[in-house]
């Protein structure tokens, strides 16, 4: 891919709506700058801004003299590391990612 700044974070496989129940599953593809200790994390929002999910967090100790260094990849949620997402209650919601920068897509449950 090569780095490219104006579009570091980006959430794929993520459909408009969603059954009430169902598994979301997506990817995030990253092409940023991050440290070794940079993790994903995942939460939704309903339009209250109250977060009904969130996902598990990794911890991971950052050293005093972090380094950045050039990373890009794919990350597939809907794993046991990470958790599954399913919300049992319709309405629209925001799901944001923050991994080294923040995306956030709408999605409706039906």
């Amino acid at each position: 891919m090569g780095f490219d700044p104006s579009s570091p974070l980006e959430i794929t496989g993520l459909r408009d709506s969603y059954a009430v129940g169902e598994i979301i599953n997506f990817q995030v593809k990253f092409n940023e700058m991050i440290g070794d200790c940079t993790e994903p994390s995942v939460w939704v929002v309903n339009q209250t801004n109250q977060t009904m999910w969130k996902s598990k967090e990794i911890a991971v100790p950052c050293p005093p003299d972090l380094i950045l260094h050039h990373a890009e990849g794919v990350m597939k949620f809907g794993n046991p590391e990470l958790g599954y997402l399913s919300i049992n209650q319709t309405g629209t919601y925001y799901i944001h990612i923050w991994f080294g920068k923040e995306v956030t897509k709408k999605i409706s449950i039906i």
